[in-house]
């Protein structure tokens, strides 16, 4: 496979051609110009309504085509994404070097594994992707590279994102099917599965009171949680927040516990 272009407009920032790497189909190619079609503003007040703005050195974990990284840097020192893909990588790289940004730093990583040191960092975010992770051991992992004190920023996705793509299947595409996508997760979740999760192999179901559980086991306190983008002092959710009566994604703000 070769890589392919999509056309990409950050509006008030750049508009131009992108190179997607061969490993990335037509769903990263939807995804990649749907999360920058409002530009850089909302996600730079929704990391200011959750405390992660001007920091010093903050971790994007799972940064995904890299626009928590962006936002982030542009109020803290340093920041650092991490990706499974990358392919993904690539074009964070590639997007921070076009736009002038040099207090980024991208790699490839598993978020179970960071190729930092104890202690790294001031605050930390991983929005909508732990759930494909062994994410006990994802929390436990940010929980070593966070400073005592430093604030976590994690959103994730309860049983009603996947009752909704399995009623709805929207926006369906040749390598992505939400329907069975929502189905595989289900099933993941009823037979206790723990790793190996994707788009074509679904995700895992988790939900606030036990992610808090978990949370607080490991060693943070919880700040506050609710459904996704309504944290802040002025609630502007980017999700669907409930479907079907059931909870789609939800937002924690934790800090590290500073003893004990």
């Amino acid at each position: 496979m070769e890589a392919s272009i999509t056309r990409l407009t950050i509006p008030g920032i750049i508009t131009g051609d992108v190179e997607v790497g061969p490993n990335l189909g037509p769903t990263d190619h939807r995804f990649l110009r749907a999360v920058y079609q409002d530009g850089l503003g909302k996600y730079q007040r929704r990391l200011a309504s959750v405390g992660l703005a001007g920091l010093d050195t903050v971790l994007d974990a799972g940064c995904g085509f890299g626009q928590w990284s962006l936002a982030l840097s542009s109020t803290c020192r340093q920041v650092s994404g991490f990706d499974l893909c990358p392919d993904r990588v690539a074009i964070c790289q590639a997007l921070s070097h076009s736009l002038g940004i040099g207090n980024t730093a991208f790699a490839p990583a598993d978020l179970t594994s960071l190729p930092v040191p104890d202690l790294s960092f001031d605050g930390a975010i991983c929005y909508s992707v732990i759930y494909f992770t062994e994410y006990r051991r994802v929390l436990t992992e940010l929980h070593r590279v966070l400073r005592p004190g430093a604030r976590l920023y994690l959103s994730t996705n309860a049983i009603g994102h996947y009752l909704y793509q399995i009623v709805e299947n929207r926006n369906a595409l040749s390598d992505y099917s939400p329907r069975l996508y929502g189905i595989r997760t289900i099933l993941n979740s009823v037979f206790g599965k723990r790793r190996d999760f994707s788009l074509r192999a679904g995700a895992q179901v988790m939900s606030r009171p036990g992610t808090c559980a978990v949370l607080r086991d490991i060693g943070f306190d919880i700040v506050a949680s609710g459904p996704e983008g309504t944290l802040g002092a002025d609630p502007a959710p980017f999700l669907r927040t409930h479907y079907l009566g059931q909870p789609c994604s939800f937002d924690i703000i934790a800090l590290k516990r500073k003893s004990g």
